[in-house]
Protein backbone atom coordinates (compact mmCIF):
# COMPACT_ATOMS: atom_id res chain seq x y z
CA UNK A 1 0.00 0.00 0.00
CA UNK A 2 2.90 1.93 0.73
CA UNK A 3 4.85 1.93 -2.50
CA UNK A 4 0.90 2.64 -4.13
CA UNK A 5 0.53 5.41 -2.94
CA UNK A 6 4.14 6.34 -3.20
CA UNK A 7 3.48 5.80 -6.68
CA UNK A 8 -0.11 7.64 -7.16
CA UNK A 9 1.42 10.76 -5.94
CA UNK A 10 4.93 10.18 -8.32
CA UNK A 11 2.18 10.07 -11.11
CA UNK A 12 0.07 13.05 -10.07
CA UNK A 13 3.33 15.26 -9.98
CA UNK A 14 4.09 13.99 -13.48
CA UNK A 15 0.88 14.87 -14.59
CA UNK A 16 1.53 18.19 -12.72
CA UNK A 17 4.62 19.19 -14.49
CA UNK A 18 2.88 18.30 -18.21
CA UNK A 19 0.24 20.83 -17.06
CA UNK A 20 2.32 23.43 -16.96
CA UNK A 21 4.69 23.08 -19.79
CA UNK A 22 1.16 22.60 -21.88
CA UNK A 23 0.18 25.94 -20.39
CA UNK A 24 3.60 27.82 -20.76
CA UNK A 25 3.61 26.27 -24.36
CA UNK A 26 0.10 27.85 -24.69
CA UNK A 27 1.79 31.01 -23.53
CA UNK A 28 4.21 31.24 -26.09
CA UNK A 29 1.72 30.78 -28.94
CA UNK A 30 -0.28 34.03 -27.74
CA UNK A 31 0.98 36.71 -29.97
CA UNK A 32 2.63 39.46 -28.20
CA UNK A 33 2.34 42.08 -31.31
CA UNK A 34 -1.41 42.42 -32.46
CA UNK A 35 -2.61 45.10 -35.19
CA UNK A 36 -5.73 46.27 -35.91
CA UNK A 37 -7.12 46.86 -39.13
CA UNK A 38 -6.97 50.84 -39.36
CA UNK A 39 -3.15 50.32 -38.00
CA UNK A 40 -2.56 47.67 -40.73
CA UNK A 41 -4.29 50.11 -43.02
CA UNK A 42 -2.03 53.02 -41.75
CA UNK A 43 0.88 51.02 -42.18
CA UNK A 44 -0.76 49.99 -45.91
CA UNK A 45 -0.32 53.75 -47.11
CA UNK A 46 3.10 54.41 -45.21
CA UNK A 47 4.41 51.80 -47.68
CA UNK A 48 2.44 52.84 -50.68
CA UNK A 49 4.15 56.53 -50.21
CA UNK A 50 7.42 54.97 -49.93
CA UNK A 51 7.68 52.26 -52.46
CA UNK A 52 4.69 52.58 -54.72
CA UNK A 53 2.87 56.08 -55.77
CA UNK A 54 -0.21 55.32 -57.39
CA UNK A 55 0.61 56.59 -61.11
CA UNK A 56 -1.99 57.38 -64.00
CA UNK A 57 -2.35 56.85 -67.47
CA UNK A 58 0.94 55.06 -69.13
CA UNK A 59 3.18 56.29 -66.32
CA UNK A 60 5.91 53.96 -65.53
CA UNK A 61 5.74 53.69 -61.63
CA UNK A 62 9.33 53.55 -61.21
CA UNK A 63 12.23 56.55 -61.96
CA UNK A 64 13.66 55.96 -65.40
CA UNK A 65 17.23 57.33 -66.05
CA UNK A 66 18.27 58.38 -69.62
CA UNK A 67 22.10 57.44 -69.00
CA UNK A 68 23.64 55.26 -65.96
CA UNK A 69 23.49 57.93 -62.82
CA UNK A 70 26.73 58.30 -60.61
CA UNK A 71 27.21 55.72 -57.61
CA UNK A 72 26.64 58.30 -55.26
CA UNK A 73 23.41 59.26 -56.49
CA UNK A 74 22.46 55.20 -56.96
CA UNK A 75 23.01 55.06 -53.41
CA UNK A 76 20.73 57.83 -51.89
CA UNK A 77 17.84 57.19 -54.30
CA UNK A 78 17.98 53.90 -54.54
CA UNK A 79 20.24 51.65 -52.92
CA UNK A 80 19.51 53.25 -49.31
CA UNK A 81 15.97 52.77 -49.69
CA UNK A 82 15.80 49.86 -51.34
CA UNK A 83 13.90 51.68 -54.63
CA UNK A 84 13.75 50.03 -57.70
CA UNK A 85 14.42 51.86 -60.86
CA UNK A 86 14.93 51.84 -65.19
CA UNK A 87 18.28 53.10 -66.81
CA UNK A 88 18.60 53.14 -70.54
CA UNK A 89 22.14 53.30 -72.09
CA UNK A 90 24.02 50.94 -69.88
CA UNK A 91 25.16 48.93 -72.16
CA UNK A 92 26.46 50.38 -75.31
CA UNK A 93 28.35 48.77 -78.01
CA UNK A 94 28.97 50.22 -80.99
CA UNK A 95 25.98 49.85 -84.43
CA UNK A 96 27.42 47.95 -86.77
CA UNK A 97 24.88 47.17 -88.87
CA UNK A 98 25.60 50.05 -90.95
CA UNK A 99 29.25 49.92 -90.75
CA UNK A 100 31.17 51.37 -93.78
CA UNK A 101 34.88 50.36 -92.35
CA UNK A 102 35.36 54.24 -91.52
CA UNK A 103 37.25 54.19 -87.90
CA UNK A 104 37.05 58.12 -87.98
CA UNK A 105 33.29 58.70 -86.93
CA UNK A 106 32.29 59.99 -83.77
CA UNK A 107 31.96 57.89 -80.67
CA UNK A 108 28.06 59.62 -80.18
CA UNK A 109 27.17 58.63 -83.87
CA UNK A 110 27.97 55.05 -83.69
CA UNK A 111 27.46 53.72 -80.15
CA UNK A 112 23.80 52.15 -79.56
CA UNK A 113 22.43 49.81 -76.45
CA UNK A 114 23.34 46.16 -76.91
CA UNK A 115 20.70 43.74 -78.22
CA UNK A 116 20.70 40.29 -79.19
CA UNK A 117 18.27 37.77 -80.61
CA UNK A 118 18.25 34.30 -80.07
CA UNK A 119 18.59 34.50 -83.96
CA UNK A 120 22.20 36.11 -83.42
CA UNK A 121 22.90 33.66 -81.04
CA UNK A 122 22.69 30.62 -82.77
CA UNK A 123 24.34 32.13 -85.63
CA UNK A 124 27.32 33.41 -83.97
CA UNK A 125 27.41 30.25 -82.07
CA UNK A 126 26.57 27.22 -84.11
CA UNK A 127 26.22 24.17 -82.68
CA UNK A 128 29.25 22.40 -84.35
CA UNK A 129 32.10 23.29 -86.90
CA UNK A 130 30.76 21.20 -89.49
CA UNK A 131 33.62 22.66 -91.80
CA UNK A 132 35.67 20.44 -90.71
CA UNK A 133 37.08 19.90 -94.75
CA UNK A 134 37.73 23.90 -94.76
CA UNK A 135 41.52 24.87 -94.18
CA UNK A 136 43.06 25.16 -90.69
CA UNK A 137 42.66 29.47 -90.81
CA UNK A 138 39.07 29.23 -91.93
CA UNK A 139 38.13 26.71 -88.96
CA UNK A 140 40.34 28.49 -86.64
CA UNK A 141 38.02 31.95 -87.12
CA UNK A 142 35.19 29.96 -86.42
CA UNK A 143 33.52 30.64 -82.91
CA UNK A 144 33.88 27.76 -79.96
CA UNK A 145 30.24 26.12 -80.01
CA UNK A 146 28.60 26.09 -76.90
CA UNK A 147 27.93 23.51 -74.40
CA UNK A 148 24.73 21.73 -74.72
CA UNK A 149 22.10 23.77 -72.63
CA UNK A 150 20.16 22.49 -69.87
CA UNK A 151 16.85 23.44 -70.49
CA UNK A 152 13.59 23.21 -68.01
CA UNK A 153 10.48 21.74 -69.24
CA UNK A 154 7.46 22.38 -68.26
CA UNK A 155 3.77 21.45 -69.27
CA UNK A 156 2.85 25.04 -68.82
CA UNK A 157 5.42 27.46 -68.49
CA UNK A 158 5.05 27.58 -64.86
CA UNK A 159 8.12 26.18 -63.55
CA UNK A 160 9.22 26.44 -59.71
CA UNK A 161 5.74 26.76 -58.41
CA UNK A 162 3.10 25.29 -55.97
CA UNK A 163 0.97 22.95 -57.56
CA UNK A 164 -1.50 20.61 -56.23
CA UNK A 165 0.05 16.92 -55.75
CA UNK A 166 -1.37 13.38 -54.55
CA UNK A 167 0.84 12.59 -52.27
CA UNK A 168 1.30 9.79 -49.61
CA UNK A 169 0.19 10.26 -45.94
CA UNK A 170 1.31 8.90 -42.67
CA UNK A 171 -2.36 6.18 -43.41
CA UNK A 172 -0.49 3.13 -45.42
CA UNK A 173 -4.15 3.12 -47.66
CA UNK A 174 -4.66 6.90 -47.52
CA UNK A 175 -3.70 9.58 -50.24
CA UNK A 176 -4.28 13.35 -49.95
CA UNK A 177 -4.02 16.00 -52.50
CA UNK A 178 -1.73 18.71 -51.30
CA UNK A 179 0.14 22.11 -52.92
CA UNK A 180 3.63 20.69 -53.64
CA UNK A 181 6.41 23.11 -54.77
CA UNK A 182 7.48 21.42 -58.24
CA UNK A 183 10.82 22.40 -60.09
CA UNK A 184 10.48 21.67 -63.83
CA UNK A 185 11.95 18.92 -65.53
CA UNK A 186 15.51 19.54 -66.81
CA UNK A 187 16.46 17.98 -70.54
CA UNK A 188 20.03 18.87 -72.30
CA UNK A 189 20.34 20.22 -75.73
CA UNK A 190 22.02 21.86 -78.08
CA UNK A 191 21.10 25.84 -78.41
CA UNK A 192 19.66 25.15 -82.32
CA UNK A 193 17.18 22.59 -81.06
CA UNK A 194 16.19 24.63 -77.99
CA UNK A 195 15.15 27.39 -80.49
CA UNK A 196 13.51 24.89 -82.80
CA UNK A 197 11.31 22.98 -79.92
CA UNK A 198 10.52 26.81 -78.68
CA UNK A 199 9.32 27.65 -81.73
CA UNK A 200 7.62 25.02 -82.58
CA UNK A 201 5.87 24.59 -79.11
CA UNK A 202 4.17 28.22 -79.39
CA UNK A 203 3.12 27.76 -82.94
CA UNK A 204 1.18 24.94 -82.09
CA UNK A 205 -0.31 26.26 -79.16
CA UNK A 206 -1.23 29.38 -81.28
CA UNK A 207 -2.82 26.87 -83.43
CA UNK A 208 -4.17 25.33 -80.87
CA UNK A 209 -5.91 28.71 -79.64
CA UNK A 210 -7.13 29.70 -82.99
CA UNK A 211 -9.20 26.20 -83.34
CA UNK A 212 -10.62 26.71 -79.84
CA UNK A 213 -11.36 30.23 -80.84
CA UNK A 214 -13.39 28.63 -84.07
CA UNK A 215 -14.10 32.29 -84.95
CA UNK A 216 -16.32 33.56 -82.03
CA UNK A 217 -14.59 36.54 -81.17
CA UNK A 218 -10.68 36.90 -79.78
CA UNK A 219 -9.45 34.84 -77.63
CA UNK A 220 -7.11 36.17 -74.32
CA UNK A 221 -3.63 35.00 -75.07
CA UNK A 222 -2.81 33.47 -71.52
CA UNK A 223 -1.17 30.88 -69.78
CA UNK A 224 -2.46 27.40 -69.22
CA UNK A 225 -4.63 27.20 -66.05
CA UNK A 226 -2.82 25.53 -63.36
CA UNK A 227 -5.13 25.90 -60.15
CA UNK A 228 -6.77 22.71 -60.70
CA UNK A 229 -4.65 20.82 -62.20
CA UNK A 230 -4.06 17.66 -60.15
CA UNK A 231 -0.66 15.57 -60.41
CA UNK A 232 0.37 12.04 -59.28
CA UNK A 233 3.37 10.92 -57.40
CA UNK A 234 6.38 9.18 -59.32
CA UNK A 235 9.31 7.64 -58.98
CA UNK A 236 12.35 9.28 -60.06
CA UNK A 237 13.27 8.52 -63.80
CA UNK A 238 16.97 9.14 -65.88
CA UNK A 239 15.48 8.97 -69.41
CA UNK A 240 18.08 8.54 -72.26
CA UNK A 241 16.82 9.98 -75.73
CA UNK A 242 18.32 11.30 -79.01
CA UNK A 243 17.86 13.70 -81.28
CA UNK A 244 16.16 10.96 -83.99
CA UNK A 245 13.65 10.02 -81.03
CA UNK A 246 10.18 11.19 -82.85
CA UNK A 247 8.03 10.85 -79.51
CA UNK A 248 10.52 13.03 -77.53
CA UNK A 249 10.29 15.62 -80.02
CA UNK A 250 6.60 15.80 -79.96
CA UNK A 251 6.77 15.47 -76.28
CA UNK A 252 9.50 18.64 -76.27
CA UNK A 253 6.90 20.29 -79.10
CA UNK A 254 4.29 19.98 -76.72
CA UNK A 255 6.19 21.29 -73.49
CA UNK A 256 7.08 25.03 -72.52
CA UNK A 257 11.00 25.24 -72.70
CA UNK A 258 12.86 27.99 -70.23
CA UNK A 259 16.25 27.88 -69.87
CA UNK A 260 16.91 29.82 -66.82
CA UNK A 261 19.76 27.91 -65.00
CA UNK A 262 20.17 30.56 -61.86
CA UNK A 263 23.59 29.49 -61.20
CA UNK A 264 26.49 31.97 -63.05
CA UNK A 265 25.40 30.07 -66.38
CA UNK A 266 26.60 32.96 -68.46
CA UNK A 267 30.37 32.87 -67.13
CA UNK A 268 30.10 29.48 -66.74
CA UNK A 269 28.08 27.13 -68.90
CA UNK A 270 27.99 29.92 -71.93
CA UNK A 271 31.83 31.35 -71.09
CA UNK A 272 32.34 31.50 -75.34
CA UNK A 273 29.22 33.99 -75.01
CA UNK A 274 31.03 35.57 -71.97
CA UNK A 275 34.01 36.24 -73.02
CA UNK A 276 32.56 36.99 -76.84
CA UNK A 277 34.84 40.55 -77.58
CA UNK A 278 33.74 43.33 -79.40
CA UNK A 279 35.82 44.79 -82.48
CA UNK A 280 39.08 46.19 -81.41
CA UNK A 281 38.58 49.71 -83.52
CA UNK A 282 35.54 49.86 -82.06
CA UNK A 283 35.49 49.22 -78.47
CA UNK A 284 34.19 51.38 -76.22
CA UNK A 285 35.34 53.65 -73.06
CA UNK A 286 35.97 51.12 -70.11
CA UNK A 287 34.76 54.04 -67.74
CA UNK A 288 31.30 54.41 -69.26
CA UNK A 289 30.03 50.38 -68.55
CA UNK A 290 33.21 48.34 -67.31
CA UNK A 291 36.77 48.16 -65.95
CA UNK A 292 39.49 45.77 -68.09
CA UNK A 293 41.17 42.48 -66.41
CA UNK A 294 44.25 44.16 -66.07
CA UNK A 295 42.78 48.35 -66.07
CA UNK A 296 45.81 48.45 -68.53
CA UNK A 297 43.57 50.15 -71.44
CA UNK A 298 41.01 52.81 -72.15
CA UNK A 299 38.75 50.95 -74.01
CA UNK A 300 36.38 47.78 -73.01
CA UNK A 301 37.10 44.72 -74.92
CA UNK A 302 33.82 42.49 -74.37
CA UNK A 303 30.65 42.71 -75.70
CA UNK A 304 29.19 42.26 -71.68
CA UNK A 305 30.71 44.49 -69.46
CA UNK A 306 32.58 42.38 -66.19
CA UNK A 307 30.35 44.66 -63.92
CA UNK A 308 28.80 48.17 -63.68
CA UNK A 309 31.33 50.30 -61.54
CA UNK A 310 28.91 53.10 -60.03
CA UNK A 311 26.58 50.31 -59.10
CA UNK A 312 29.03 47.91 -57.09
CA UNK A 313 30.22 51.46 -55.41
CA UNK A 314 27.01 51.90 -54.23
CA UNK A 315 26.19 48.32 -53.58
CA UNK A 316 29.91 48.42 -51.55
CA UNK A 317 29.91 51.71 -49.73
CA UNK A 318 33.41 52.43 -51.40
CA UNK A 319 34.98 55.25 -52.91
CA UNK A 320 37.00 55.15 -56.23
CA UNK A 321 40.75 55.00 -55.09
CA UNK A 322 43.66 57.52 -56.60
CA UNK A 323 46.57 55.02 -57.10
CA UNK A 324 50.24 56.56 -57.36
CA UNK A 325 50.19 57.40 -60.28
CA UNK A 326 47.16 59.59 -60.12
CA UNK A 327 44.77 57.78 -62.30
CA UNK A 328 41.50 56.99 -60.36
CA UNK A 329 40.93 53.35 -59.99
CA UNK A 330 37.90 51.46 -58.65
CA UNK A 331 38.71 50.08 -55.00
CA UNK A 332 35.78 47.19 -55.69
CA UNK A 333 36.72 45.07 -58.37
CA UNK A 334 35.16 41.92 -56.49
CA UNK A 335 32.55 41.76 -59.14
CA UNK A 336 28.93 40.03 -59.07
CA UNK A 337 28.40 37.13 -57.75
CA UNK A 338 26.55 35.53 -60.47
CA UNK A 339 25.81 36.71 -64.07
CA UNK A 340 22.62 34.54 -65.80
CA UNK A 341 20.66 34.43 -69.02
CA UNK A 342 17.53 33.55 -69.50
CA UNK A 343 15.70 32.80 -72.89
CA UNK A 344 11.33 32.09 -72.92
CA UNK A 345 8.53 33.73 -74.85
CA UNK A 346 5.33 34.42 -73.27
CA UNK A 347 4.42 31.07 -72.05
CA UNK A 348 6.85 30.97 -69.40
CA UNK A 349 6.04 32.18 -65.86
CA UNK A 350 8.57 32.60 -62.73
CA UNK A 351 6.08 32.46 -60.23
CA UNK A 352 6.85 34.54 -56.91
CA UNK A 353 9.50 35.03 -55.09
CA UNK A 354 12.43 37.10 -53.32
CA UNK A 355 15.67 36.93 -53.64
CA UNK A 356 18.87 37.68 -51.68
CA UNK A 357 21.03 39.50 -54.09
CA UNK A 358 20.97 42.80 -55.59
CA UNK A 359 19.37 42.64 -59.09
CA UNK A 360 20.72 44.43 -62.41
CA UNK A 361 18.49 43.20 -65.27
CA UNK A 362 19.13 43.83 -69.20
CA UNK A 363 17.15 43.01 -71.88
CA UNK A 364 18.76 41.95 -74.62
CA UNK A 365 15.98 41.70 -76.89
CA UNK A 366 12.27 41.78 -76.15
CA UNK A 367 10.55 42.46 -73.22
CA UNK A 368 10.21 41.21 -69.79
CA UNK A 369 7.34 42.11 -67.32
CA UNK A 370 8.13 42.23 -63.59
CA UNK A 371 5.32 42.14 -60.77
CA UNK A 372 6.98 43.48 -57.85
CA UNK A 373 5.66 43.78 -54.15
CA UNK A 374 8.07 45.30 -51.86
CA UNK A 375 10.21 43.79 -48.52
CA UNK A 376 7.39 45.24 -46.35
CA UNK A 377 4.28 42.85 -47.89
CA UNK A 378 6.20 39.51 -46.47
CA UNK A 379 3.26 39.32 -43.87
CA UNK A 380 0.48 39.40 -46.60
CA UNK A 381 1.99 36.96 -49.39
CA UNK A 382 1.91 34.17 -46.59
CA UNK A 383 5.08 32.44 -47.12
CA UNK A 384 5.11 28.98 -45.90
CA UNK A 385 6.45 25.52 -45.97
CA UNK A 386 5.58 23.14 -48.50
CA UNK A 387 6.90 19.80 -49.81
CA UNK A 388 9.05 19.93 -52.86
CA UNK A 389 9.32 18.07 -56.06
CA UNK A 390 10.59 17.86 -59.62
CA UNK A 391 8.65 17.25 -62.76
CA UNK A 392 8.93 13.60 -64.09
CA UNK A 393 7.21 12.53 -67.66
CA UNK A 394 6.55 8.80 -68.07
CA UNK A 395 6.23 7.22 -71.51
CA UNK A 396 3.31 5.45 -71.87
CA UNK A 397 2.69 2.41 -74.17
CA UNK A 398 0.74 2.79 -76.74
CA UNK A 399 -2.94 1.49 -76.14
CA UNK A 400 -4.59 -1.15 -78.53
CA UNK A 401 -8.18 0.14 -79.47
CA UNK A 402 -9.24 -2.96 -79.67
CA UNK A 403 -10.33 -3.29 -83.19
CA UNK A 404 -9.22 -6.67 -85.10
CA UNK A 405 -12.23 -6.79 -87.21
CA UNK A 406 -15.33 -7.51 -85.80
CA UNK A 407 -16.38 -9.48 -89.04
CA UNK A 408 -14.83 -12.79 -88.76
CA UNK A 409 -16.37 -14.28 -91.61
CA UNK A 410 -15.09 -12.01 -93.99
CA UNK A 411 -12.79 -13.99 -95.94
CA UNK A 412 -10.89 -10.88 -96.50
CA UNK A 413 -10.25 -10.78 -93.08
CA UNK A 414 -9.55 -14.20 -92.52
CA UNK A 415 -6.54 -16.78 -92.38
CA UNK A 416 -7.16 -19.56 -94.27
CA UNK A 417 -10.79 -19.20 -92.93
CA UNK A 418 -10.31 -20.41 -89.37
CA UNK A 419 -11.45 -17.52 -87.99
CA UNK A 420 -8.58 -16.02 -87.16
CA UNK A 421 -8.01 -11.74 -88.34
CA UNK A 422 -4.93 -10.95 -90.16
CA UNK A 423 -6.00 -7.38 -90.52
CA UNK A 424 -3.26 -5.59 -88.26
CA UNK A 425 -4.26 -4.54 -84.76
CA UNK A 426 -4.78 -0.49 -84.41
CA UNK A 427 -2.77 1.15 -81.93
CA UNK A 428 -3.61 4.89 -80.64
CA UNK A 429 -0.35 6.57 -79.25
CA UNK A 430 -0.45 7.94 -75.94
CA UNK A 431 0.96 11.06 -74.67
CA UNK A 432 3.95 10.79 -72.13
CA UNK A 433 2.45 11.67 -68.77
CA UNK A 434 3.58 14.51 -66.37
CA UNK A 435 4.40 13.29 -62.59
CA UNK A 436 5.94 14.57 -59.81
CA UNK A 437 8.93 13.05 -57.68
CA UNK A 438 9.51 14.52 -54.22
CA UNK A 439 12.46 15.34 -53.41
CA UNK A 440 14.34 12.91 -50.30
CA UNK A 441 15.61 14.18 -47.32
CA UNK A 442 19.52 14.95 -47.65
CA UNK A 443 20.34 12.77 -44.83
CA UNK A 444 17.89 9.61 -45.61
CA UNK A 445 19.69 9.88 -49.49
CA UNK A 446 22.85 9.02 -47.88
CA UNK A 447 21.63 5.89 -46.34
CA UNK A 448 21.75 2.38 -48.14
CA UNK A 449 18.73 1.84 -50.21
CA UNK A 450 16.08 -0.76 -48.43
CA UNK A 451 17.18 0.68 -44.78
CA UNK A 452 14.16 1.91 -42.77
CA UNK A 453 14.35 5.11 -40.79
CA UNK A 454 13.34 5.86 -37.84
CA UNK A 455 10.35 8.70 -38.03
CA UNK A 456 8.64 10.37 -35.43
CA UNK A 457 5.49 11.13 -37.43
CA UNK A 458 3.33 8.85 -35.46
CA UNK A 459 3.96 11.24 -32.73
CA UNK A 460 3.57 14.19 -34.49
CA UNK A 461 0.37 16.43 -33.81
CA UNK A 462 1.17 18.24 -37.01
CA UNK A 463 -1.01 16.27 -39.74
CA UNK A 464 1.28 17.85 -42.77
CA UNK A 465 4.50 16.92 -40.91
CA UNK A 466 2.74 13.52 -41.03
CA UNK A 467 2.25 13.64 -44.68
CA UNK A 468 5.75 14.48 -45.08
CA UNK A 469 6.89 10.86 -44.67
CA UNK A 470 5.36 8.13 -47.00
CA UNK A 471 4.14 4.91 -46.62
CA UNK A 472 8.20 3.59 -45.86
CA UNK A 473 8.94 6.39 -43.67
CA UNK A 474 10.63 8.05 -46.18
CA UNK A 475 11.37 11.51 -45.31
CA UNK A 476 10.91 14.29 -48.02
CA UNK A 477 12.48 17.75 -47.75
CA UNK A 478 10.45 20.96 -47.59
CA UNK A 479 11.01 24.21 -49.17
CA UNK A 480 9.64 28.18 -48.07
CA UNK A 481 7.65 29.67 -51.07
CA UNK A 482 4.70 32.00 -51.50
CA UNK A 483 1.14 30.98 -51.20
CA UNK A 484 -0.69 34.00 -51.87
CA UNK A 485 0.66 35.44 -55.34
CA UNK A 486 -1.45 38.36 -56.03
CA UNK A 487 -0.87 38.19 -59.73
CA UNK A 488 -0.60 34.53 -59.89
CA UNK A 489 -3.94 33.84 -60.28
CA UNK A 490 -4.18 33.36 -64.28
CA UNK A 491 -7.72 31.79 -64.39
CA UNK A 492 -8.51 34.75 -62.34
CA UNK A 493 -11.11 35.72 -64.63
CA UNK A 494 -12.40 32.22 -65.30
CA UNK A 495 -13.08 32.06 -61.02
CA UNK A 496 -16.48 31.97 -59.81
CA UNK A 497 -17.40 34.21 -57.26
CA UNK A 498 -18.07 31.27 -54.49
CA UNK A 499 -14.11 30.77 -55.78
CA UNK A 500 -12.88 34.02 -55.40
CA UNK A 501 -14.47 34.28 -52.02
CA UNK A 502 -12.45 30.85 -50.80
CA UNK A 503 -9.12 32.54 -51.89
CA UNK A 504 -9.64 35.67 -49.71
CA UNK A 505 -10.91 34.22 -47.18
CA UNK A 506 -7.98 31.93 -47.74
CA UNK A 507 -5.49 34.40 -47.61
CA UNK A 508 -7.28 37.61 -45.99
CA UNK A 509 -4.50 39.74 -45.55
CA UNK A 510 -3.29 40.01 -49.20
CA UNK A 511 -5.22 42.50 -49.65
CA UNK A 512 -2.84 44.83 -47.88
CA UNK A 513 -0.30 44.09 -50.13
CA UNK A 514 1.40 46.73 -53.19
CA UNK A 515 1.55 44.62 -56.02
CA UNK A 516 2.38 46.88 -59.06
CA UNK A 517 4.01 45.81 -62.54
CA UNK A 518 7.18 47.17 -64.15
CA UNK A 519 7.59 46.54 -67.96
CA UNK A 520 11.35 46.49 -69.31
CA UNK A 521 12.26 46.91 -73.16
CA UNK A 522 14.92 45.70 -75.16
CA UNK A 523 17.87 47.90 -74.16
CA UNK A 524 16.70 48.89 -70.52
CA UNK A 525 17.84 47.83 -67.49
CA UNK A 526 16.09 47.47 -64.41
CA UNK A 527 17.26 47.55 -60.75
CA UNK A 528 15.26 45.31 -58.73
CA UNK A 529 16.77 45.64 -54.95
CA UNK A 530 17.13 42.57 -53.18
CA UNK A 531 13.91 41.48 -50.71
CA UNK A 532 11.89 42.38 -53.22
CA UNK A 533 9.18 40.38 -54.41
CA UNK A 534 8.80 39.36 -57.88
CA UNK A 535 7.42 37.38 -60.43
CA UNK A 536 8.29 37.62 -63.60
CA UNK A 537 7.28 36.86 -67.78
CA UNK A 538 7.87 38.31 -70.91
CA UNK A 539 5.62 39.67 -74.08
CA UNK A 540 7.08 37.63 -76.83
CA UNK A 541 10.66 35.68 -77.62
CA UNK A 542 12.74 37.80 -74.72
CA UNK A 543 16.46 37.23 -73.93
CA UNK A 544 17.62 38.38 -70.87
CA UNK A 545 20.91 39.10 -68.68
CA UNK A 546 21.16 39.85 -65.08
CA UNK A 547 24.29 40.54 -62.07
CA UNK A 548 23.68 39.52 -59.01
CA UNK A 549 25.76 41.44 -56.33
CA UNK A 550 25.16 40.11 -52.32
CA UNK A 551 23.23 41.83 -50.54
CA UNK A 552 23.95 43.88 -47.16
CA UNK A 553 23.23 42.02 -44.10
CA UNK A 554 24.08 44.05 -41.91
CA UNK A 555 21.48 46.95 -42.13
CA UNK A 556 18.46 47.93 -40.14
CA UNK A 557 16.84 47.14 -43.45
CA UNK A 558 17.36 43.19 -43.33
CA UNK A 559 16.59 43.32 -39.31
CA UNK A 560 12.88 44.70 -40.35
CA UNK A 561 12.12 42.45 -42.74
CA UNK A 562 13.75 39.21 -40.53
CA UNK A 563 11.39 41.35 -37.71
CA UNK A 564 7.84 40.85 -40.22
CA UNK A 565 9.15 37.41 -41.98
CA UNK A 566 9.21 36.08 -38.20
CA UNK A 567 5.75 37.74 -37.21
CA UNK A 568 3.96 35.89 -40.53
CA UNK A 569 5.70 32.43 -39.35
CA UNK A 570 4.34 32.90 -35.63
CA UNK A 571 1.01 33.56 -36.83
CA UNK A 572 0.61 30.66 -39.52
CA UNK A 573 1.78 28.00 -36.56
CA UNK A 574 -0.58 29.34 -34.65
CA UNK A 575 -3.22 28.94 -37.30
CA UNK A 576 -3.03 25.93 -37.21
CA UNK A 577 -3.90 25.26 -33.73
CA UNK A 578 -6.84 28.33 -33.27
CA UNK A 579 -8.75 28.75 -36.42
CA UNK A 580 -11.15 31.74 -34.42
CA UNK A 581 -9.05 34.29 -36.00
CA UNK A 582 -10.21 37.72 -36.80
CA UNK A 583 -10.26 39.59 -40.03
CA UNK A 584 -7.32 41.46 -39.21
CA UNK A 585 -5.48 39.00 -37.20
Amino acid sequence: MENNNDNSHDDNDDDDVDADDQSRQRERRKPLLVASCNQLESFHEDVQYLWTPPCGGNTIPVQVYDEPPSSFNFLRNHVSVSRPCIIRNSILVHNDHDDDGSSTRNWNDVVVPLQMTLDDLVQQFPDNNKNDDNDNDESSSLPSPLPLLTVDVTPDGHGDCLRNVVVPSSTKTKEVTRKVFVKPLEREMTLSTFRRHLRRGRHKQQQRQQQQRGGRGTMKNKNTIISNRVFLEGEEEVTTTTEDDQQDTNFLDDSVLYYSRQNDCLREELSPLWNAKVKSQFSLPSSDNDYNDNNSSCRRNYVFPRSFPWAEEAFSGQPPQTNTTGTTTHASTRGPDACNIWIGDERVVSSMHKDYYENLFYVLSGEKVFHLCPPSDVPFLYEQEFMSGRFQHQVLQDEDDGDDGDNRNDDSNTNNNKGKSTRPRRTRSRPPRWTVALDRDEEEEDQDAGVTTTSTAASSNDEHENESRSNNNKKYSKVHWIAADPFGNDDQDDDSEEDQEEKKSLYPLSKYAHPMTVKVKAGELLYLPSLWFHRVTQTCETIGINYWYDMNFESPMYCYFHLLQQLQTTKQNNNKNNNNNTDCD
